[in-house]
Order: structure tokens, then sequence, then C-alpha cells
């Protein structure tokens, strides 16, 4: 009995990281470097399939609509996506760090701030510090 219900149990988790939301995997707030141009918001496609962008907005302490990803964006199944500030080719504090997938102005406070992922209005995943 003991392994049937293991057995969903897990299930039960395949299936909602299947079907799993975007999610945030990693916020660069506070450059070295240059504070403008040095922020970058990673996030990440769990799901088994790609996810089409509808309306992807970054939401911070400051604006409402921090960054707007392009309708029709695709974020391919098992796959990071980088959203940075502009110009973050020549402001990354590390040269080895990835390109941007979508560069626009952002404002991210270095204390005391948070980053919520949103599309339509409804919250994907947030993260504060």
């Amino acid at each position: 009995m003991k392994f049937a219900l293991v057995l969903v149990i897990l299930l039960g988790l395949a299936a909602n990281i299947a079907t799993a939301n975007l999610m945030i995997t990693e916020i660069y707030p506070n450059p070295a470097i240059a504070e403008n141009g040095g922020e970058a918001v990673e996030i990440y496609n769990p799901g088994s399939t790609q996810y089409v962008v509808g309306n992807l907005v970054i939401e911070t302490k400051n604006s409402a609509a921090d960054a707007t990803l392009p309708t029709g964006t695709i974020i391919p199944s098992k796959s990071f996506f980088l959203i940075t500030d502009l110009n973050w080719i020549q402001k990354k504090d590390n040269t080895s760090w990835p390109n941007a997938d979508y560069e626009e102005s952002m404002t991210l406070g270095n204390i005391d701030d948070f980053v919520a992922l949103l599309e339509n209005g409804t919250a994907l995943d947030t993260v504060g510090w």
C-alpha cells in the first residue's frame, strides 16, 4: 500500500512539473561595475513543452511593468531565458556571463525590493530581498 501511495505522489509531482509555470531562477540587482545596464533576471521553463509568452511582465517595487516581453516570445522547454538591463553586453560584471535573450531598461532596487513575474496580471513567481 505504501508503494502505491508513493507512486501516486510521484506521478502527481511529475504532472505538476510538466505543466509548471515559468519561474525566477536568478536575480542580479546590484552590479559591481555599472548600476545602469548591469542588472538581470533569469527565468526558467521547467515544462515539457515550449512556453509561448502572452503578456509577460517583470514587476518590481519601483515599477508595475519594469520589463515587458513581446507577445509571442518563445521560451523552449527546460530552458533558461535571460532578461537584462539595456547595454548588458557592455556592462555585465563578467564577460563570461551569457548574453541577454531580451534587453529593456530595468530598475531593480539593491535592498528591500522584489521581482514578480506576471502574465496577464497573474503572478507566476515572486522573489523578494
